[in-house]
């Protein structure tokens, strides 16, 4: 997994689902114990039918590892902070 986290493209292929994502990625430990609860619960549906990028898309937006795509987040909301909606 951590090989996956560092090393690994996290690009989303064209037509890949959630549960392709996370094996290519993550590894099917991952999936099975991270991905199949979190996104499972949320999305209430089977990885295996879900696109990762519909799912996805909003975090995993370059080539890079999933590490690089995690910090250009981090940035990105760093430099623009939600402001607070005044009541």
């Amino acid at each position: 997994m951590l090989y996956g986290i560092l090393g690994i493209s996290a690009e989303i292929r064209a037509g890949e689902s959630v549960y392709q994502w996370g094996v290519r990625v993550l590894g099917k430990g991952a999936v099975k114990n991270v991905l199949e609860p979190g996104l499972g619960g949320i999305y209430a549906g089977n990885l295996k039918d879900m696109s990762a990028e519909l799912a996805l898309g909003g975090w995993i937006s370059s080539k890079g590892s999933l590490l690089k795509n995690i910090r250009e987040i981090k940035k990105i909301k760093t430099k623009n902070p939600k402001q607070k909606k005044e009541r």
